[in-house]
């Protein structure tokens, strides 16, 4: 497999005492568009109860992935993305 087929994205999960983790996902390039790689991130969170920041991994592959965040609503117990 090339390097071009490969898509490199950040996921920043956040601590409500302000510490972070970043990890870093690769996915095999393909017919995915910036909505599908988000919802397969969002959808496999390792640390569901905690706001977290999907964001382009900068390897100039497409599609580009604008940073989203996804805030965790303690009140409802689920992560509610906006």
């Amino acid at each position: 497999m090339r390097e071009k087929d490969i898509k490199k994205l950040y996921v920043v999960y956040f601590k409500e005492d302000g510490s972070m983790y970043r990890i870093e996902e690769e996915y095999t390039k393909g017919l995915y568009v910036e909505k599908d790689i988000v919802n397969r991130v969002l959808g496999r969170l390792r640390y569901s109860k905690m706001d977290v920041v999907v964001y382009d991994g900068g390897d100039n592959v497409r599609p580009y992935i604008k940073p989203f965040l996804k805030k965790y609503d303690k009140n409802k117990s689920i992560s509610k993305g906006f």
